[in-house]
């Protein structure tokens, strides 16, 4: 089959889009303030969504079940430092706001069926199983934040963060990739 000489040149395809008037004066304002045509404006965020969901399938991998877990996360962390004004991970107030709203989220969305002593006594009866469950777990936290260069604040008098004071150094001396 022949080639079109608008692929062969690289040129762009024509696409017909039917928008609300908002929708619309939304795209035509971000383009005049970003100094781009209204075609490069919707081209340019479309190309941006898919940039959102390969960093989201980056972040998460190809299962959907773990998006809206991080997006739902993202969205509390965002939310509260335009509160307070401030990054969590310098001001420990805000530290403290996000651990209590992110732990609201995270029980909401995986449950409250279990505390740790009710999982431990069900499925790691043996003071083995319990030792290997606490090891993992701390492992996959420490290995998850020391990967992406986490270094909490300290909290009121110079005390290390909560998180900061529960890991080890290195708990199993072993990376997890």
């Amino acid at each position: 089959m022949a080639v079109k000489a608008a692929e062969r040149e690289g040129r762009r395809a024509t696409m017909s889009v039917r928008l609300s008037e908002e929708g619309r004066s939304r795209l035509e304002r971000a383009a005049s303030m970003n100094g781009r045509s209204l075609a490069q404006e919707v081209e340019l965020r479309l190309e941006r969504s898919f940039d959102q969901d390969d960093l989201y399938v980056a972040l998460v991998g190809e299962t959907s079940h773990a998006r809206p877990l991080v997006q739902c996360i993202a969205t509390t962390i965002r939310w509260i430092e335009g509160t307070t004004g401030k990054p969590f991970t310098s001001d420990w107030q805000t530290l403290v706001y996000v651990r209590r709203a992110v732990s609201r989220v995270c029980e909401f969305v995986l449950g409250t069926d279990y505390s740790e002593a009710e999982y431990l006594s069900q499925f790691a009866q043996t003071e083995d199983e319990q030792r290997i469950y606490r090891e993992m777990t701390e492992q996959f936290a420490y290995n998850a934040l020391r990967k992406h260069g986490w270094a909490l604040p300290m909290a009121p008098g110079g005390k290390e963060s909560d998180m900061s004071r529960r890991l080890p150094a290195d708990p199993m001396d072993k990376d997890i990739e």
